[in-house]
């Protein structure tokens, strides 16, 4: 019983705090900083470090490693709901080549 409650505790405290996600671009690095109640996860990439871009669907994920380390060490994502994903989009573009998964 002390185990069941503890699980439904962790999640409604999941659902009510939403994550809060800052992303700033510079001119040699982009930076994404979301933070939690609990934790906060803070990830750049300097404009040299960058291995390549891919667009698809959900927006763009800038990777400094290959797609494995990517995934396993993670990457940063452009939202394509982002008011300022074009903008973004050819700013990033000036630095790799963006791969279009389609």
């Amino acid at each position: 019983m002390p185990v069941v409650f503890a699980t439904l505790l962790v999640f409604a405290s999941f659902k009510r705090s939403q994550p809060k996600a800052a992303m700033t671009i510079g001119p040699d690095f982009i930076e994404s900083c979301v933070r939690a109640t609990w934790f906060r996860y803070k990830r750049r990439i300097r404009r040299e470090q960058v291995k390549f871009i891919s667009e698809g669907q959900r927006g763009l994920r800038v990777m400094d490693r290959g797609k494995f380390g990517s995934i396993m060490l993670g990457h940063i994502v452009v939202p394509a709901t982002m008011p300022e994903y074009q903008e973004i989009r050819s700013e990033l573009e000036q630095w790799a080549p963006i791969k279009v998964n389609g």
